[in-house]
């Protein structure tokens, strides 16, 4: 038996088509490559939200690999950014802390993780607290807050595109 082949009229056809270019579009910008934010906006960006930056290159000047490190504390929020030297040694830190982080999972801790070219997202919710460590290209985020707290850390990650 064969099947048959209606023909659609014009008009269906380039809305079906409209629609596909739509669907590509919305899927490429969904995709697309994050930009690493610079240390100096970092905390620019931070201290216009109210934050008091505290510069830690200082305390990793023993490890080469970390060019620049900042942090903050507010209430239960704890940020930390770092440039680091090379996308090799980036990833292998972010690595280094997700396995960090793992350590906390526990039962009915809910976990997610993205990971792309030059990105990588970790992100574990337990009982009491939220932990999310991000990678774009040379630079990495840790941070975590009590669980209550997830939504307010989660804004000031998103508002830097982290």
């Amino acid at each position: 038996m064969m099947a048959t082949v209606r023909n659609l009229p014009q008009k269906s056809l380039n809305l079906f088509c409209l629609l596909l270019l739509a669907l590509f579009v919305l899927s490429l910008s969904a995709c697309s490559s994050k930009t690493p934010v610079s240390s100096e906006n970092f905390s620019k960006d931070l201290q216009a939200q109210g934050f008091e930056i505290v510069d830690l290159s200082a305390k990793y000047a023993q490890f080469a690999h970390i060019l620049k490190a900042f942090g903050t504390e507010k209430g239960t929020l704890h940020i930390e950014f770092y440039e680091i030297d090379s996308n090799d040694n980036a990833s292998a830190m972010f690595q280094g802390n997700r396995a960090r982080v793992e350590k906390f999972k526990s039962s009915g801790a809910v976990e997610s993780s993205v990971s792309a070219a030059h990105y990588q997202k970790y992100s574990l919710t337990t009982s009491e607290t939220f932990y999310t460590v991000s990678r774009v290209e040379k630079t990495l985020v840790y941070a975590y807050s009590a669980k209550d707290d997830k939504g307010a850390l989660q804004d000031i990650l998103t508002k830097i595109d982290y």
